[in-house]
């Protein structure tokens, strides 16, 4: 099949990296990948940089989406398509559109646990533009029936997988970023990987700081990533008294090392803030980190409570600081747990079976389209 990967987004994060891991395994499977991403984004030239053809569009907004369809349109009429796949809030307008000018099906995948239906348009582009929806979580298929009004049978739910080499624990990697952050070898680190935004919830895990260092006075707590609220949080953590046993390393590329450099890994994201299905966690997983996470979206699928991790309420710090003590406490549950998370990773998440999963989302929206042709050219 001729597949088209279409994103509006202005940077990469989650659904972006989603995006290009699965263009990689559905080439690994055969399939001809066309990128269509947001005109001079990072992923058009994240896309490009692995080999992908790549057909930029400016998605715009406010009644543009109309005409960046017949742009894409245009720019693959002759490229006889059989999937357009979006990803993202104007591209799915958009590739909708120009799925049905190209005649080929439209599929979308939703990446948050929001809604998706917010004006006549959107109405409209669900009920009659796309063929089939590939939501990462059972969260938002809840979400999509109820609010959005979509026919159960027209929903799949594929969990994200990653390629299962791509991140792993680094005895090289542990003890190189533990000199550079002057932190001892026995010293529990707990760490968080993830954009600096509200509803990843780091607040929270701040406030369960002065708790967990009650307990485990030689805990320290390093937090990766960017993001707007990087100022208020760090001054968060002067006001609490924490700040040096707190450290904000920004964003990195060695994900590995990082990882590999913590002891376990929290995920406070809130409730009702579009957290799905994060990507951090499989990432862990991999590792063989020990998860600590709050009970939304679809994190109860990912982490086995009790026994890869510890799930808790979300915005819940004195809950959160327990978790956190008691697997800082015991080295040994930590590694039992992080066994079995990477064990579950390699059943559950890996890209291949993403892949191939969302290969047979496509195969059963193509043969039905065809079943409907085929009955209207009878009548």
């Amino acid at each position: 099949m001729t597949i088209v990967l279409a994103s509006d987004a202005k940077t990469i994060a989650g659904g972006e990296n989603y995006l290009l891991a699965l263009a990689e395994g559905l080439r690994e499977r055969g399939h001809t990948v066309i990128a269509a991403p947001e005109k001079g984004s990072p992923l058009a030239e994240a896309a490009r940089a692995r080999g992908f053809e790549t057909v930029e569009i400016a998605y715009g907004k406010n009644g543009r989406e109309f005409a960046a369809a017949f742009r894409l349109y245009r720019a693959l009429r002759k490229r006889g398509v059989d999937v357009v796949h979006t990803n993202a809030n104007y591209d799915r307008t958009a590739g909708a559109l120009a799925a049905r000018l190209l005649g080929a099906v439209s599929v979308t995948t939703i990446h948050s646990c929001l809604p998706i239906r917010h004006n006549l348009t959107h109405a409209f582009r669900n009920r009659f533009c796309i063929d089939h929806f590939t939501p990462v979580g059972w969260s938002t298929r809840e979400i999509m029936i109820e609010h959005d009004r979509i026919a159960p049978d027209r929903i799949t739910v594929v969990h994200i997988g990653i390629p299962e080499h791509d991140t792993a624990f680094s005895p090289e990697g542990r003890a190189r970023l533990r000199r550079e952050w002057g932190i001892d070898g026995d010293q529990p680190v707990i760490g968080n990987l993830a954009r600096l935004v509200a509803f990843k919830g780091h607040r929270h895990l701040l406030d369960a700081m002065p708790r967990i260092l009650a307990e485990t006075p030689r805990a320290v707590c390093v937090v990766a990533g960017e993001g707007e609220l990087r100022s208020s949080l760090e001054e968060r953590a002067a006001a609490l008294g924490t700040a040096a046993a707190v450290r904000f390393i920004g964003h990195r590329n060695d994900v590995s090392d990082v990882l590999s450099a913590f002891d376990l890994y929290v995920q406070p994201s809130i409730d009702f803030g579009g957290e799905t299905f994060p990507v951090s966690i499989l990432q862990a997983m991999a590792v063989g980190l020990p998860v600590v996470a709050s009970d939304v979206g679809d994190i109860r699928f990912m982490v086995d409570d009790g026994r890869t991790g510890i799930l808790v309420p979300p915005q819940q710090p004195r809950a959160l600081a327990e978790a956190c003590t008691v697997l800082c406490r015991d080295p040994a549950q930590r590694k039992r747990m992080g066994e079995r998370g990477r064990e579950r990773f390699l059943e559950r998440f890996t890209l291949p079976r993403m892949a191939r999963d969302i290969e047979e989302v496509y195969k059963k929206a193509v043969a039905e389209r065809a079943g409907r042709s085929g009955r209207r050219g009878m009548r």
